[in-house]
């Protein structure tokens, strides 16, 4: 016996066929109307019905907040996590909405608070990097849907953020898409692409000999680390098309630690360092055996922005690689202020100027002094 939401979902199913034969409507390939949900195809390839235009949204793993916040969607959050209040203070989305620390937590480090989910009822669920698995069991147990987004980790390789197709792009489509946020969607995958360009002929060009030989290091993996930590395809490098001494290193991470000896071989002209690593950075670069790097000799240590970060900060990949630019090639940001910079792209994507806030927090950007 057919239930009364089977049957209503068998009126509205053969409601959208009859006006589809009639060329009255259009359906985007992720998108099935049935009533008064939609039909999202999340990046697991699951399909989700969710509310027409979700107004209450919970989000759980990391980037799923910073992807609402993005879309301008802050005031339709309904739960933070125990990571997102660890880490406040260094992330550009909670620091232009530190409000979204006060709401229920849903999520710690380890595990999901189901009953908090139910209790604050919201109408989707945005998972960040869940699996199939553990995503259906999420969705069977609240009774809530639950869309899955890989909206950039930071541990892997760069995303390609001239592809239409990277992941991040993916992702904020599909948020925007069940939030009725499309052109806001599009306008963020317009202006990171315009950066893109921006950077990109800026800096083609240069002509290999002139670079000079650069590393980063002090980045997060699992917890802080020193000077040895470093990436292979570090993202503002990739954009400036920087000459990065760990390019060639063959390891299954993009986040790699690497012996003292390897980097005192390399001899980078300017380092590269992590600032929320800074004090583990600085007892290592002090160390005798680093003295006698040219960066160290010539001082030529500057401090950059976490931006593996609870995921990848994207704002931060961006504004990074404006300074980076700014440091290596001159000539070519001779006009750009790179703190004003930061605080447009910022301003763009989580809706305040912070970079004043990082500075204090963190220190910005800046030659750091070893002494």
């Amino acid at each position: 016996m057919m239930t009364e939401k089977k049957w209503i979902g068998a009126v509205a199913i053969v409601s959208v066929v009859l006006v589809a034969l009639l060329g009255a409507s259009v359906l985007l390939e992720t998108e099935q109307p049935t009533g008064n949900t939609v039909q999202i195809t999340d990046m697991l390839g699951r399909q989700v019905d969710v509310p027409n235009e979700a107004q209450n949204v919970a989000g759980l793993g990391i980037g799923a907040i910073r992807t609402l916040v993005y879309l301008e969607t802050t005031d339709r959050i309904v739960g933070s996590s125990a990571t997102d209040k660890k880490l406040n203070d260094t992330l550009p989305y909670l620091l232009a909405h530190p409000e979204i620390t006060a709401l229920p937590e849903i999520e710690s480090s380890e595990s999901v608070n189901l009953e908090s989910i139910v209790s604050i009822n919201p109408d989707v669920i945005i998972a960040s990097y869940y699996s199939t698995a553990d995503a259906d069991r999420i969705q069977e147990d609240t009774g809530i849907p639950v869309v899955v987004v890989r909206p950039g980790e930071g541990a892997s390789d760069p995303l390609n953020y001239s592809s239409d197709t990277n992941d991040f792009y993916q992702s904020i489509r599909i948020v925007g898409n069940l939030t009725n946020k499309q052109d806001r969607a599009e306008d963020i995958v317009s202006y990171i692409k315009g950066l893109v360009d921006d950077l990109e002929q800026r800096t083609e060009s240069i002509a290999e000999g002139s670079k000079p030989n650069v590393y980063v290091g002090g980045l997060s993996r699992k917890g802080s680390h020193g000077l040895t930590m470093t990436q292979r395809k570090y993202p503002p490098f990739v954009l400036t098309h920087s000459k990065n001494v760990a390019d060639d290193i063959e390891a299954p991470s993009n986040t790699v630690e690497i012996d003292s000896e390897q980097l005192i071989s390399w001899d980078p002209d300017k380092i590269f360092v992590d600032e929320v690593n800074l004090p583990l950075v600085i007892e290592d670069i002090t160390d005798p055996k680093f003295s006698n790097l040219t960066a160290v000799i010539n001082e030529e240590i500057y401090g950059v922005f976490p931006y593996p970060r609870y995921g990848l900060n994207h704002g931060v990949v961006f504004a990074n690689s404006y300074y980076v630019g700014k440091v290596l090639y001159l000539d070519q940001f001779s006009d750009t202020n790179v703190t004003q910079k930061a605080d447009d792209i910022f301003a763009f994507l989580v809706g305040e100027q912070v970079y004043d806030i990082m500075e204090e927090n963190m220190g910005g950007y800046t030659r750091l002094d070893l002494e």
